[in-house]
């Protein structure tokens, strides 16, 4: 509603008793008219503002979808890692076990006093 359009109404508040009935009515009409638009206008904004705010909260949906996604994916990989440290875990006695009987075998060939090489 613009500047003129206020005036016209505030001035008919004023002087609503002076006019005919017929001329009350036009301007009652006049005011239907103008919340009719203003009511379109505001429901097309909150319409719009409905939709981004979808848009939105399905974005943040698919990223959430992507974080637990990771989130798997790393958990899996911890529980591979896991699993190749327990399979190494094992090797470290048997190594140090391999090491001492070699140790073992070297010291007593020496002893002896046979050359290996």
């Amino acid at each position: 509603m613009n500047s003129m359009e206020r005036r016209s109404v505030m001035d008919t508040n004023h002087k609503g008793s002076n006019l005919p009935p017929e001329e009350i009515k036009n301007i009652q009409d006049h005011r239907i008219t103008l919340l009719e638009k203003n009511y379109e206008r505001l429901s097309d904004k909150v319409e719009a503002s409905h939709t981004k705010l979808m848009e939105a909260i399905l974005d943040n949906r698919e990223d959430i979808a992507n974080v637990r996604i990771e989130v798997a994916n790393v958990r899996i990989e911890v529980a591979n890692v896991r699993t190749e440290m327990l399979g190494l875990i094992w090797k470290i006695p048997a190594t140090a076990i391999g090491i001492s009987i070699c140790l073992r075998f070297l010291a007593n060939v020496m002893d002896k006093g046979i050359h290996l090489f």
